[in-house]
């Protein structure tokens, strides 16, 4: 998925931002998924699209991380989100 470009799928989730964690429903099945603060900031850049490098690039700029465990961490939050069909790939 490094190549790729994604953005999130606002069409089939409704996402509740609830203090720093956020709560997001699947429309059709009603199953939810929490997010705490990382992967709140990581579904608000998803409203446009993005890569997985920059998805790195702008968490690096806020969290105090080396560029290794991001990617890791970032790569696995993403691949939740695919299987999930909560990304749409552009």
């Amino acid at each position: 998925m490094n190549n790729l470009l994604f953005k999130r799928n606002d069409a089939d989730f409704l996402a509740t931002k609830m203090g720093d964690e956020m709560v997001i429903m699947n429309k059709e099945s009603g199953q939810f998924l929490g997010l705490n603060n990382v992967g709140v900031d990581i579904w608000e850049l998803l409203t446009t699209t993005q890569s997985l490098e920059t998805l790195v690039n702008e968490l690096l700029k806020e969290y105090s991380v080396t560029r290794e465990q991001c990617t890791l961490e970032v790569q696995l939050f993403t691949d939740q989100l695919k299987k999930q069909n909560m990304l749409i790939f552009i």
